[in-house]
């Protein structure tokens, strides 16, 4: 082989392996930001202005992390724990319903994407009103919850269901409603893909996501405006090794597949975080008793404030059909 040969793989080389190191950095960087949330870049760490420029994940999904303070829920609330299958201590919101119309029932709260079982009480109080108890959890990683990787729904599933036995040895004859918003929503359905005890007897979703890595991949382009291919795959590697789950094998849409829980799916037209397209996929997809609510021109977890009493409506029609 000539020199100049010699001369043009040695660059051909260095090139791939720039670019393979480069791609990992890039997939390794991509997980610290979303998953990881002692990352030195996680929201958490970085300082304001860096963070807004950096992490868009709170600008376009602000309903999740909004706190109603309204007096009822933080009169009423008492701080309980449980540990997860990973001996996590994880943290939840109990409200229990003392009113005369209590009906010894539960809604478990989920929260979405930084929110914190705080964030869910505009939807706790209707819920409230209408005589359930309430759970009202902080996700792993989030609020005061133990853990360093947010879970995206996936490892969530299995934290509810550790909330679901925590009702039933209270009370064992309780009937368990979950409800999530976002990847709260997520985190409900993946639920009702796993053997659950007969007392959960409705799940509502609302805004939730079909796929993390789909998800993921949007979220990338419409937040960063970068395209997240091929580091989007470096990126789940890292969290299949680190989070225990891979962004592709954690799907809503396999584990609706072996559901058995009523569910109610709920999404706006408007959605630019969670595509409205993911509404059909998550339905379809689903193999128990089941509704859809398309709610025209909501945007993210915004369909109870774009007509509040379609929504009201149909969810009340749920519980009455189930509880």
């Amino acid at each position: 082989m000539s020199k100049r040969k010699k001369r043009v793989l040695t660059v051909i080389l260095c090139f791939v392996v720039l670019c393979n190191l480069s791609a990992f950095f890039v997939g390794y960087m991509m997980f610290n930001i979303i998953v990881d949330t002692e990352s030195d870049f996680s929201p958490e760490n970085l300082s304001t202005t860096i963070h807004n420029l950096t992490h868009p994940f709170d600008r376009i999904e602000p309903a999740s992390k909004e706190i109603d303070t309204s007096p009822w829920f933080y009169g009423k609330s008492e701080d309980v724990y449980i540990r997860s299958y990973d001996n996590l201590r994880l943290h939840a919101y109990k409200v229990k319903n003392s009113e005369p119309h209590a009906n010894g029932n539960y809604v478990i709260l989920v929260h979405g994407y930084s929110g914190t079982g705080r964030s869910m009480t505009t939807f706790a109080e209707h819920f409230y009103k209408n005589g359930y108890h309430l759970l009202s959890v902080d996700l792993r990683a989030n609020g005061q919850s133990e853990g360093r990787y947010l879970g995206f729904g996936w490892l969530d599933r299995l934290d509810i269901l550790e909330w679901i036995n925590f009702i039933i040895k209270e009370n064992p004859s309780a009937r368990i409603v979950l409800f999530g918003v976002s990847m709260g929503g997520a985190a409900v359905m993946n639920t009702t893909g796993e053997t659950l005890p007969q007392n959960v007897v409705a799940a509502i979703e609302d805004s939730g996501f079909s796929v993390i890595f789909d998800e993921i991949e949007r979220l990338c382009w419409n937040g960063y405006r970068f395209p997240p291919l091929p580091f989007l795959y470096v990126s789940s590697v890292v969290s299949e090794i680190k989070a225990g789950y891979s962004f592709k094998d954690a799907s809503c849409l396999t584990q609706l597949q072996k559901s058995k829980t009523p569910t109610l799916f709920i999404h706006g037209t408007a959605d630019s975080v969670v595509p409205h397209g993911m509404l059909a996929l998550n339905y379809n997809a689903c193999a128990s008793e089941k509704q859809m609510l398309s709610v025209e021109g909501a945007g993210h977890i915004r369909s109870v404030q774009t007509d509040e009493e379609l929504y009201w409506r149909t969810v009340d029609g749920i519980l009455e059909k189930y509880v």
